[in-house]
């Protein structure tokens, strides 16, 4: 059965972290191993940095690239080829056939592919004809094939997608691993992709948001016009472009009077009080759950089908 008002699902590595797939890698651990794949002095670098507080994941990335004397491209290329490894489990297929059959939007803030199936890839590569090394990128508009480095419009679905709020796809939108350079990772990615975003969401005279202009048909267009559900997600001060976007989200919703929901399911006990402050200023409502194993083995399945739509508890 369809879903009626059908939301977003926000998606973070929590889907990945959980039950501890081979090779998975929290993001800590992801970044902290990516000296190893260097001289011996980088290790030392990541030793040092690992000790100093006060220091968040996207400024850790920038400090590596000036310590190491590496450059971002050259440390998000070791980064996408280690993603591309990751290969999903019955969860993953568990949460991409709920949004197949219900036509739900999937964003995710994952550089990685293992939420796809083999039978889905047989479909998107039915639909771009591609084959070899390029048989894993998605699915664009052919009036937007160039904007990759902000991949806005790809996606990958069993179709070509006409209204991205009403169809399901997968979004990714901190990049792509088969877009090494698409990569959002360090404090100055976050910030050229917040700055990129302002020309687009805002009004120059006005400071009113403007959604419905070029973005229209992006993900965009689905992270502020669709009830939201985030899971898998930490939401801490690290998220820096994806705590802007939900801050932006609120203020386009009291701007033009929309009634959306924004749900956050999280493990009992997990939040903090500084979060719990951030999350319902920006009118977030925080879901408890007991066990990660009630969200991605069960809560889908038993707690959405039950109900004509997920937004109704």
């Amino acid at each position: 059965m369809k879903l009626k008002g059908q939301p977003a699902i926000l998606l973070g590595n929590g889907i990945n972290r959980y039950k501890q797939q081979q090779n998975v890698q929290s993001w800590e651990s992801l970044l902290f191993s990516l000296p190893n794949t260097n001289v011996e002095e980088r290790k030392k670098i990541t030793a040092v940095l690992k000790d100093v507080k006060g220091i968040s994941y996207p400024d850790f990335f920038d400090a590596l690239c000036f310590k190491s004397d590496e450059t971002h491209e050259t440390l998000k290329k070791v980064i996408a080829d280690e993603v591309q490894g990751w290969k999903g489990e019955n969860h993953h297929r568990k949460l991409l056939d709920f949004a197949m059959k219900n036509n739900i939007p999937i964003l995710t803030t994952n550089y990685d592919l293992s939420l796809i199936s083999e039978e889905l890839w047989k479909k998107i590569r039915k639909i771009t004809h591609r084959t070899g090394r390029d048989a894993h990128k998605p699915i664009v508009p052919k009036e937007k094939a160039g904007f990759w480095r902000y991949p806005f419009y790809h996606y990958y679905s069993d179709k070509m997608v006409a209204n991205v709020c009403d169809e399901f796809a997968i979004w990714h939108m901190h990049g792509i691993c088969c877009y090494p350079k698409s990569l959002i990772i360090g404090a100055t990615d976050y910030g050229l992709l917040i700055s990129n975003l302002k020309e687009r969401l805002f009004d120059k005279k006005t400071n009113e948001l403007l959604i419905d202009g070029d973005l229209k048909n992006s993900w965009i267009d689905i992270f502020f016009h669709k009830d939201l559900y985030v899971i898998g997600l930490a939401l801490d001060s690290q998220e820096t472009s994806l705590r802007w976007l939900l801050i932006q989200r609120m203020r386009y919703i009291r701007q033009k009077g929309l009634n959306l929901r924004t749900t956050y399911i999280a493990l009992k006990g997990e939040t903090s009080k500084g979060k719990n402050f951030f999350l319902s200023s920006i009118g977030i409502s925080l879901k408890e759950v007991n066990a990660y194993s009630d969200i991605y083995d069960s809560w889908f399945c038993e707690r959405l089908n039950s109900r004509n739509s997920i937004g109704s508890e």
